[in-house]
């Protein structure tokens, strides 16, 4: 640890001019220099997901509204900054250490909290409306921003040789694309800079609670940030267990729950938020809350609900001939004819019999998966496979062609654990074909919604 450092008068001039330099403006459409990555990188992408936005009204809408969401929080983010540089500078007499020792601790104390509580509500059933606080990732995030603050604090503040780039968020993306690390806005880094720079500004200014961040922005901060949503608990849920955390939050809605940082995706989205009933304009989505919304779907529903639906509709075509006995689509049809989220599917959405995928699909269709095990394909079979988590997406255009060709999508997604990717509004690739016929059945497509 460097133990000679400067005083907090020094500081952030450097920092800002090391970290975050004056952001792009948004436009309909990408060109190389407002995109901020390198005019070779991802350009085959970058190609199609400009035709996309130039084809498909929906495509563009949804473009221009990711964009709107990633200006927010840079926008809020370097407000927070400018906060906490000028604590430091008004800090005269003090030092980095002690700076650095309050901020660790800080970050213990926090992570302490949803450890205990991720263990609390692992004593509570699964339901719709739970999913966003049983699944939540502070605990990943504060993690790593402990490990940041361990590993990189003296650097980062004192900007020698400067933050990462891959926590900058003043460098808006045009196109937010999955495995571009020169930003925060499609990695777990998102998470991890907003937790380290909120928890800084606590520590200066001497407020204990998160929601005393609303002093940096506004009154109603809570109820329009982009990156920080007020997440309700469990019904049931002793909320005096918790009430001395400084991410706990109630007030006069009376529906206590506690305060997380994302980078835009919630599993389950906020659509069964009882704080926000009619939605937040950059409340947290998952994939299917996402698609459910844009589409104006009537009924949320999920990725199981498309794939048995699409299947149906299409009389399990996509499968080989014999692949299911008539009793086990029998009992499919018949548990789907009873299922309360069939009418949001049936009304907004008409499957595609995909034949060609370069002739088939337009930019702006739906495009759907779930994950399925692997079935001996001569095997007549009793029982129709539900499968095990999946995906959705808008379709933008295709990659290659033949047995390697790729969808391109946009969409919400996350996987922290495993790929560091955390992303609203984010473009990535999926695989269409697979050797197993099977696999065929495991993605649906879906024409684009009458009126886009």
């Amino acid at each position: 640890m460097n133990t000679n450092m400067k005083p907090y008068t020094f500081l952030l001039t450097t920092m800002l001019i090391a970290l975050f330099s004056t952001g792009c403006e948004s436009g309909a459409v990408l060109s190389h220099q407002e995109s901020q990555l390198p005019e070779v990188a991802f350009q085959e992408e970058r190609e199609v997901y400009e035709k996309a936005i130039l084809e498909s009204k929906l495509v563009k809408d949804q473009h221009e509204q990711g964009v709107e969401r990633r200006k927010r929080e840079s926008q809020e983010l370097q407000k927070l900054l400018r906060k906490v540089q000028g604590r430091i500078e008004s800090s005269e007499g003090d030092n980095l250490d002690k700076l650095y020792g309050q901020v660790r601790a800080r970050f213990e104390q926090d992570l302490a909290f949803f450890q205990r509580l991720q263990e609390m509500l692992k004593l509570f059933p699964t339901r719709e409306g739970d999913y966003p606080i049983q699944t939540n990732k502070m605990h990943l995030g504060l993690q790593k921003a402990l490990d940041l603050t361990e590993d990189e604090f003296f650097d980062i503040i004192d900007s020698s040789p400067g933050v990462p780039q891959r926590f900058d968020f003043n460098n808006v993306p045009q196109m937010n694309i999955v495995g571009d690390r020169t930003h925060m806005f499609a990695s777990g880094d998102g998470i991890v800079i907003k937790i380290f720079l909120a928890t800084v500004y606590r520590v200066l200014s001497g407020k204990d609670k998160v929601s005393d961040l609303r002093d940096v922005f506004c009154q109603d901060w809570l109820d329009v940030s982009p990156w920080a949503h007020i997440t309700p608990l469990p019904e049931g849920f002793d909320t005096t267990l918790i009430e001395d955390s400084s991410y706990f939050y109630n007030d006069k809605k009376q529906i206590p729950g506690v305060i997380i940082f994302h980078n835009g995706f919630a599993f389950g989205g906020h659509r069964c938020d009882k704080r926000d009933p009619d939605g937040k304009e950059f409340g947290p989505f998952d994939c299917s809350s996402w698609i459910a919304s844009i589409i104006k779907s009537p009924a949320p529903f999920s990725t199981l609900h498309q794939y048995i639906d699409y299947h149906i509709r299409t009389d399990f075509s996509s499968f080989p001939a014999k692949a299911f006995s008539q009793e086990a689509k029998s009992n499919i049809v018949r548990e789907w004819q009873a299922d309360s989220f069939r009418s949001g599917i049936e009304e907004s959405l008409t499957p595609i019999q995909l034949r060609d995928p370069q002739i088939d699909l337009q930019p702006g269709c739906i495009h759907g998966e779930r994950v399925l095990p692997f079935f001996d394909v001569t095997e007549n079979m009793s029982v129709f496979p539900k499968g095990s988590g999946g995906h959705t997406s808008l379709f933008l255009g295709m990659l290659g062609c033949g047995p390697d060709a790729q969808a391109l999508t946009l969409g919400f997604t996350r996987n922290i654990e495993y790929r560091n990717i955390d992303a609203a509004y984010a473009v990535d690739k999926r695989l269409l074909f697979r050797p197993n016929p099977f696999d065929a059945g495991r993605s649906v497509f879906y024409h684009k919604p009458i009126n886009f």
